[in-house]
């Protein structure tokens, strides 16, 4: 979903309808104005690189400046509640997931009101995520980090990038569809936290396959499994079933 106050939710494609949506917005608001895209995490993100996407369609379908502007913290309520003090008039729109319009205002006392403050415009992807490794991690498979898991609670370390936000909860919903006890180490968003994971410093996350993927490619990570209920055409060996 996307808002203008605007947001862009990471949760389904339909990203070909963008431009024919924003342009009749634009053209009815404040048309020929900037816009400015806020994106609530750091830079090299599955968020940022979608934004960064978008705001090339922007531009070349609308004919404007298009500024991006990375806006991290606090799971994104600081990028969500500039967003919705922004002045309503659709020239600033936020890139948002189920992290900061969902399930922050579920467990969190919100300075905003994001049914009220933000207006939903479009979707734009709907994305995967992976459970990752460092390659030294004795673990190759899904099963098997179970199984170590299982043999030593407490006793594995994976990236938290940020309490709430959709890697914490993912790798906790396995912890607890598996019976394991994992001990997540926090870090301020995805971006810092593959850099760990590629470290050495913390052995496991799951991630945004689009950030993830090159690393993959490369060796500088493995993937143990995806999130989606399919096997991925990116990296159809793997599958968290």
């Amino acid at each position: 979903m996307q808002s203008t106050r605007r947001r862009f939710n990471t949760a389904a494609l339909a990203a070909l309808t963008l431009p024919a949506t924003l342009a009749r917005a634009q053209a009815q608001a404040n048309p020929g104005r900037p816009i400015r895209v806020v994106i609530p995490t750091a830079a090299g993100g599955t968020g940022d690189i979608l934004a960064r996407q978008v705001a090339d369609i922007l531009r070349d379908a609308l004919k404007v400046t298009v500024a991006v502007e990375n806006r991290p913290g606090a799971n994104g309520v600081i990028a969500t509640e500039l967003v919705a003090r922004a002045p309503a008039d659709g020239s600033t729109l936020l890139v948002a997931s189920a992290s900061n319009i969902a399930i922050n205002p579920a467990l969190y006392k919100m300075p905003v009101d994001v049914e009220k403050d933000l207006a939903p415009v479009i979707q734009i992807a709907n994305t995967t995520q992976v459970l990752i490794a460092h390659p030294a991690f004795p673990a190759g498979t899904l099963q098997e980090l179970i199984a170590m898991a299982k043999a030593k609670p407490g006793g594995i370390d994976y990236v938290n990038a940020g309490n709430g936000s959709t890697p914490h909860l993912n790798m906790e919903l396995l912890a607890s569809m598996a019976g394991l006890k994992l001990h997540g180490i926090v870090y301020k968003g995805s971006t810092p936290g593959r850099t760990a994971v590629v470290a050495g410093e913390v052995p496991i996350m799951i991630d945004g396959l689009a950030p993830a993927l090159p690393l993959i490619q490369s060796g500088k990570l493995k993937a143990l499994g995806v999130t989606s209920p399919r096997r991925t055409t990116a990296l159809p060996a793997y599958s968290t079933r």
